[in-house]
């Protein structure tokens, strides 16, 4: 999402941010208590702030679990970093 003014206490289903048309990725049928991974290397450019709203078309629904929902689900974004290949300046 371009618009990262959003809280985490102040963002509920009525006042939900739109998203942008960019799709970062997609999931099938999911299934309750199951970990799913999204990659959103593409999404990152640079230094910033970025947004990522999660959606459903599904009529079963899906629910995304909070940092305060249950213990061992809260989501996870995972950096991983590489130095490249620079040569050090002696």
């Amino acid at each position: 999402m371009a618009d990262t003014t959003w809280s985490e206490t102040g963002a509920n289903w009525n006042n939900a941010l739109l998203a942008d048309a960019n799709l970062l990725g997609t999931l099938g049928k999911v299934s309750a208590s199951n970990w799913y991974e999204v990659d959103v290397t593409a999404m990152i450019t640079g230094d910033g702030t970025y947004g990522v709203k999660m959606n459903s078309t599904s009529s079963d629904g899906a629910y995304y679990s909070t940092k305060e929902g249950t213990p061992g689900f809260a989501p996870q974004l995972i950096v991983t970093t590489s130095l490249g290949t620079t040569t050090p300046t002696p």
